[in-house]
Formats: C-alpha cells, structure tokens, sequence
C-alpha cells in the first residue's frame, strides 16, 4: 500500500507526496532541503505531514494527482494529463540532462555512507 500524504508548514503552504515509507520518515526526509523539490519553500522543521489517503501502487500517480489539483498546494508540477508513456519521456529526457549531478549525487551519497561506517568503527 502507498500512502497520499500532505506536509503543511505554519504558514498553511501544503506539499502533497506520496511513499511507502512512514510518514514520520517521510516527513524527516524532507528535512533534507532538497532544492529541486517543491517542499524545499515549506518549513518543514514546523510543519506537521497527516495521511490524506492509502492506495494501491498501480494507482498511485493517480491519486497523488488527484490531491494535488484538488488542494492549493505548492507542487510545481501538477500531474494532470500525465499518462504512462509521456511521464517515461519526460523522466528519461530529464536524467539525460541531468546525467553528470545525478552522478556527482550518488557518488556524494556513497563517500558519506562509507564515512558512517568508518566512524563506527
């Protein structure tokens, strides 16, 4: 089951996400401050994230959609009228362009967690 979730900061700006991960975990994920996030302008240190509904994973992008155009939140990208095959286009082109930070990112996140096991050693 996939969890539809909003995360809403004290200046009542909402993100709506989904994941299969708890929402606690989720929520402290995104304290992460990602910048090419939509959530990365909420406070997300003083927010709180509540489960608006669960669903299958076959239909998840479509009830993430289905929440992010009903609520006025800050998701930069709408979702609506993405099928399948448009959605894959687009994921691709934007990983052939990104190739090189997509890279130094996998290389930053395995230095540091090679550091974690080094220091509990």
């Amino acid at each position: 089951m996939v969890k539809i979730y909003c995360l809403e900061d004290i200046n009542d700006l909402k993100y709506v996400g989904s994941t299969k991960q708890t929402l606690e975990r989720r929520k402290w994920a995104h304290n992460e401050k990602r910048k090419d996030c939509s959530s990365c302008i909420l406070h997300v240190e003083h927010s709180i994230i509540y489960l608006l509904e669960e669903c299958e994973d076959e239909n998840r992008k479509e009830r993430e959609a289905y929440w992010i155009n009903k609520l006025d939140c800050v998701n930069q990208v709408k979702l609506k009228g993405r099928d399948k095959t448009n959605r894959l286009k687009t994921d691709a082109l934007w990983r052939e362009k990104n190739r090189d930070k997509i890279n130094e990112q996998q290389r930053l996140r395995r230095y540091s967690q090679k550091l974690k096991k080094l220091e509990k050693i």
